[in-house]
């Protein structure tokens, strides 16, 4: 199953400039729509699967400062798991409905010992 999510970005310009040679007013309305396909795979993590770079936590100077932080307690996490959980369980997810950020708003899970 293939899905795709809008992003909707919009902002109103303070002052005149331009972009691409192209003159933007001031007090110009400029949206900016992004998009991006998924394709579901379902009840499949590969677990060997190379590191994607993906832009989760940001790149370069918008970089989350805290995103170390982060993936530092989620290697610790899975670490303290793997030895109690054999696998776990999850029921449908509830995705989130937001213009600017990407999840679920449930994503109801068991974890079986």
């Amino acid at each position: 199953m293939i899905y795709a999510i809008f992003y909707i970005f919009k902002t109103i310009t303070t002052k005149p400039s331009s972009y691409n040679n192209q003159m933007i007013f001031e007090f110009f309305l400029l949206l900016l729509i992004e998009m991006r396909v998924y394709l579901k795979k379902e009840d499949y993590f590969d677990i060997t699967r190379k590191n994607s770079h993906h832009l989760g936590f940001g790149h370069g100077i918008h970089a989350c400062m805290g995103m170390h932080l982060a993936q530092m307690k989620m290697i610790s996490l899975l670490k303290a798991m793997i030895p109690r959980v054999r696998r776990i369980e999850k029921d449908d997810p509830q995705i989130l409905l937001n213009n600017i950020i990407c999840g679920f708003s449930k994503l109801p899970t068991r974890f079986i010992t």
